[in-house]
Parts: C-alpha cells; sequence; structure tokens
C-alpha cells in the first residue's frame, strides 16, 4: 500500500458528518486538529482549504501535491481484524498530521503566491503613475501581436507625412487611442517617443527659424535708428573734444603740482637717509671697540685657566707618584706575613698528622681485644642456647602425648551425641514433610506468576516490534509519497521552463520584427524631419525676401502691401502666431480687412 493511495483518500468537503456547519463556502474542505481526539489537550482549531481556488490548485502543483482526491477519513478507516487499537490509532494520527502538515504548505505557499501579485500590482501601479499618461498605459503583460504592431507603424508614418500641413506639433493620443492596438504595447510606446523626439527637433528647427526671424527684425529696426545714432554720434564727439581739451588743461596743471611736491619729498628723503647712515656709522665703531675689550678679555681668562691646569697636572703625577710607592711597601708587607703564616700552618698541619697516626694505632690495638671479647662471649651463649633447645623438646612431646589424651575423650563424646541426634531426627521427620509441602506449594504458586509475567512482557515486546514495525512502514510511505511529490514537482518545473522557453522564442521573434519597424520608423522620423526643416528655412528665406529690405535704399520697396501680405502668409504656415507674435508686431502686420481683400 502507497502513501499516495492513503494521501488520495485524506479529504471530503464539509457538508457530510460533523464538519459540514464549520463551512463558510462550498467546495471548502476541513481536517480536524488532533484536538478533537484523545490525543490533544484541547484545542479545536481546524485547518481549512479550497482545492477550487486557482492560488490553491497552483500552490500544490509548486509543492507536488496531488489536491484533487483529497478527503476526510475517520478512526474506524484505519482497522482491520489483525490490527490494535494502537496502530489504528498510531495510523489515524499519522494521516491527521500528515494532512495538516500538506495543508499548512499549501497555505503558506499560497500566502507567498498572493504576495508576489501584490508586489506585482504595485509595480505595476507605480510604473503607471511614472510614465506620464495613463491613456498612453498597457499592461506589459498583453500578448503582443504583430497586426497590431504594423498598424501603429503605418499610422505613425501617415501622421508624420500630414505633418508638414500645419505648424503645431504632433499628439501621439490622436495615433495610439486607448483600446486600440492592445497588443503592440511596447512598439507604441517606442513609438510614442519617436514621435516626441520628431516634436522636439521640428521645435528646435523652430526656435532656430524664430531667433533667425528675430534677428531679421533686429537688423530692420537697427536700420531705421541708425540715422539717429549718426547725428547724435556727431554731436557727442563735438561735445567730447571740447571737454577732453577742458581735462587736459586741468590734468596739465595738476601734473606740475604733483611734480614740485614729488621734488619736494625726494629732498627731505635724502637728508634723512644721511643723517640715519651717519648714526649707523657711529653705532659700528662703539661695537667694534666693544669686541676687541671682549677679545682680550677672554685671552687673559685664557691664560689664567691654563696656567691652574697645568699647576694640577703636577699635583696629580705627585700623589700619584707617592700612591704608587705605598702601595709597593704594603704589597711586601703582606707578602713577609703570608709566607710567616704558611710555615707554621705547615708545622702545625704535620704535628696534627702525627698525633692521628697514634690515636689511630691506640683504636686498632683496642678493636682487637673487642674481637677476643666477643668471640668467648658468643661460645658461651650458643652453649646455653643449645642446653635450653633440648629441654624445650622434652617438654613438647610430654605435652603431645597430653593432647592425644584429649581428643580421644572428645571423640567418644561426639559419638554419644550423634547417636542422641539421629534419635531425635527419626522422631521428627513425620512434621518436616508436612512443612516441606507448604513450601512447595508457594514455590509453585511463584513460578506461575513469574511465567504470567513473561508473557505479558513477550506480550509487550511483540506489540512494541509491530509498532516499530508500522512506524518504519508509515515512514516508507512518506518516502514514496515525498519522492512522488518531487516528481510531480520536476514535471511542473520542467513544464514551465518550455513554456517559458517557446514564450522567449516567440518573444524573441516578436521583438525582432518590433526592433526592424522601429528602426523604419526612426528613418522615417528622419527624412520627415530633414523635409520639415527644408520647408521652414525654404519658407523663413521667402518671408524675409518680402518683409525684409536688403539695404536702407531698398527699404520702401520691400514694405509695400502686397509683399506684405505674402511675407506674413508664409510666417504662418511656419510657426503659431502666438510664438511670433510679439515679433512680427513691430513690422506692422496688416489687417484683416487688407487679407479679405487681397483674398477677393
Amino acid at each position: 500500500m502507497e502513501r499516495g493511495s492513503i494521501l488520495q483518500d485524506n479529504l471530503m468537503p464539509i457538508n457530510r458528518n460533523s464538519y459540514a456547519n464549520t463551512s463558510k463556502a462550498r467546495g471548502t474542505f476541513v481536517v480536524p486538529n488532533m484536538s478533537s481526539s484523545k490525543f490533544n489537550n484541547g484545542n479545536d482549531r481546524k485547518f481549512i482549504i479550497r482545492p477550487d481556488s486557482p492560488r490553491t490548485k497552483q500552490a500544490a502543483q509548486i509543492l507536488g501535491i496531488d489536491i484533487s482526491n483529497f478527503k476526510i477519513r475517520t478512526l474506524e478507516e484505519f482497522g482491520g481484524p489483525e490490527v490494535t487499537e494502537e496502530i489504528q490509532e498510531m495510523r489515524y494520527e499519522h494521516y491527521i498530521n500528515r494532512m495538516q502538515s500538506d495543508i499548512t504548505q499549501i497555505q503558506q505557499k499560497r500566502r507567498e503566491i498572493i504576495n508576489e501579485q501584490k508586489v506585482k500590482q504595485q509595480q505595476k501601479q507605480h510604473f503607471e503613475k511614472s510614465f506620464g499618461q495613463e491613456s498612453m498605459y498597457r499592461s506589459f503583460n498583453s500578448e503582443i501581436s504583430p497586426e497590431a504592431m504594423h498598424q501603429a507603424y503605418s499610422k505613425t508614418v501617415n501622421i508624420l507625412k500630414k505633418s508638414h500641413k500645419r505648424p503645431s506639433l504632433l499628439k501621439a493620443e490622436e495615433i495610439f487611442n486607448e483600446g486600440e492596438q492592445e497588443g503592440a504595447v511596447e512598439l507604441e510606446e517606442k513609438l510614442y517617443q519617436e514621435i516626441g523626439q520628431f516634436n522636439k527637433l521640428k521645435t528646435q528647427k523652430q526656435q532656430e527659424a524664430k531667433q533667425i526671424l528675430e534677428s531679421e527684425v533686429k537688423k530692420l529696426l537697427m536700420m531705421k535708428e541708425m540715422k539717429e545714432r549718426e547725428e547724435k554720434l556727431k554731436k557727442k564727439i563735438i561735445q567730447d573734444q571740447k571737454n577732453k581739451e577742458k581735462m587736459k588743461k586741468e590734468r596739465r596743471e595738476q601734473a606740475q603740482l604733483k611734480l614740485e611736491q614729488i621734488k619736494n619729498q625726494e629732498a627731505s628723503f635724502r637728508q634723512k637717509k644721511e643723517m640715519e647712515r651717519i648714526k649707523l656709522q657711529q653705532k659700528l665703531q662703539q661695537l667694534k671697540e666693544k669686541q676687541a675689550k671682549e677679545e682680550e678679555e677672554r685671552q687673559r681668562i685664557r691664560e689664567i685657566q691654563e696656567q691652574k691646569n697645568k699647576e694640577r697636572k703636577q699635583k696629580m703625577e705627585k700623589h700619584f707618584q707617592e700612591y704608587k710607592q705605598l702601595e709597593e711597601e704594603q704589597c711586601m708587607q703582606t707578602m713577609n706575613q703570608i709566607q710567616q703564616k704558611f710555615s707554621q700552618s705547615m708545622d702545625l698541619q704535620q704535628s696534627l698528622q702525627q698525633a692521628r697516626l697514634e690515636q689511630m694505632q691506640q683504636k686498632q690495638k683496642e678493636e682487637e681485644q673487642k674481637k677476643i671479647h666477643a668471640q668467648q662471649y658468643q661460645q658461651q651463649k650458643d652453649k646455653e642456647q643449645v642446653q635450653t633447645l633440648v629441654q624445650k623438646m622434652i617438654e613438647k612431646e610430654e605435652n603431645k602425648k597430653k593432647y592425644m589424651k584429649q581428643l580421644q575423650e572428645k571423640e567418644k563424646e561426639r559419638q554419644k551425641e550423634l547417636k542422641m541426634k539421629n534419635e531425635k531426627f527419626l522422631s521428627n521427620v513425620s512434621s518436616n514433610q508436612y512443612k516441606e509441602e507448604i513450601k512447595l506449594d508457594r514455590l509453585n504458586k511463584r513460578f506461575e506468576k513469574i511465567e504470567q509475567n513473561l508473557a505479558k512482557k513477550k506480550a509487550e515486546q511483540e506489540q512494541k516490534i509491530r509498532l516499530q514495525q508500522e512506524e518504519r512502514r508509515l515512514k516508507q510511505l512518506d518516502q514514496l509519497e515525498n519522492n512522488e511529490r518531487i516528481k510531480r514537482q520536476n514535471e511542473y518545473r520542467l513544464q514551465n521552463i518550455l513554456e517559458r522557453q517557446r514564450q522567449h522564442e516567440r518573444n524573441i521573434n516578436l521583438r525582432r520584427n518590433q526592433s526592424e519597424l522601429l528602426q523604419k520608423a526612426k528613418h522615417e522620423v528622419a527624412v520627415q524631419y530633414k523635409i520639415e526643416s527644408e520647408r521652414i528655412f525654404k519658407g523663413l528665406h521667402n518671408a524675409s525676401n518680402r518683409l525684409f529690405p536688403l539695404s536702407n535704399k531698398n527699404l520702401n520697396k520691400y514694405l509695400t502691401p502686397q509683399n506684405k501680405y505674402k511675407g506674413f502668409k508664409i510666417l504662418k504656415s511656419i510657426f503659431n502666431q502666438d510664438d511670433v507674435e510679439n515679433t512680427i508686431k513691430i513690422l506692422d502686420p496688416p489687417k484683416k480687412e487688407e487679407e479679405e481683400q487681397k483674398k477677393n
């Protein structure tokens, strides 16, 4: 029996038995905690799972759990003819714990999936806020469609070609309406960027043309102001010449006064320098005299010091000679004393050796006498010991005879006592047999009790072995189920990898196509930008030829009403009226009545 077959029958809908009242939705399964049986201490928590939920199914697939065959089983279903109550309870407890563990893992994995989806949703909202325009936003999880990409590309090209008919910028919202081209989200975003780039370049060219127009207007204003400036300049030059002559005269007088002041200052400065030089020479002379006196004093002190050093050296040499002579005399006296002491010690040593030799001879004589006395004493002592030993042997033989006589008497008394005991034993045999029978009964009862205990222990041991075997069997079933789950997990991962690979290859092809369309769109943007740039500068050139004179002589010729009307018409096709209104206001543009007359 495999573990998978047990888990397939684990759960049942809660509308059965006592668990039907705990459900809140149809299709919900509930596994009771072990507290509902006698194995727990009163915790009534139940493990709830909804197998029809997509997230629950996904969590079970990731974990390799087959949730389609879950159902609840009762304690009685784990019994059998040869199954004991303990094994039945062990199986049921193992089943409940395994189901609780599986449901806990599924719930935990389900929470992880929900959290990941929440994070993705938050990232999506953040992207939508940071993208700028919500009308242009699409979900990047939508499918990519080649037809939608080609439609977006065609719309972009058509709008770019029509952009030369008006001076205003392109609006991407008019090209990519919300709800269209759902399959070309990324291409639309990039085309939107290209349109923005085109608008940016067009705006730059319009700004350049506007700057050129403003410079032409400034030139026209400058030409009008030139004559007024020339007249003002002539008057200013005459007045400046008068002012310069007056200033030159005043400066010449001031320079003369300054020159006299400088001469006076130089004379006083020379006089002051001469006084300082005289004082400095006097100070130098005094310093030299002082240095000469100091040198004489130092020479006198040096001679006195040398004389003192010489006298000190002579005294030291004299003291050294006296000390050396005294030391030699002391050494001679010491040597004489040492020789005297040495001769005295030699005489004393000889006398001591002679006395020691005499003492040794005296001791040797005394020891010889002691040896003679000791030999005599030992001989006398040996004789006395032999006599005492003979006396002890005689006494021992007499004692032995007495002891043997006592033993014979004791043996006779013992024989008498044995005879009396035998007679007494024969009289007590009948009473002892009754006591022995009582002891045998007690021993038999004890042996029966021991046999019962042995049988009980044997049964307990066999039950323990069966429980261990059942536990090993359940572990093997768990291992088989875990292996099956690992296989299902690997199959699920392999399917995901293959699906991702197919999607990746498809996305690569679509992105390659998208990249080609984007390159074409960039090329078209560059072409249309070149055309627009040429149109702007050509129109600006034509408007300049009609509105601005080349020199002061042709001013009246270029400002005719007909040229004004044509020039302003060209400017309106290049610029928005608000952009150049302040600039062309200076040129006195034709009024509406004049424009209507020209049209008629």
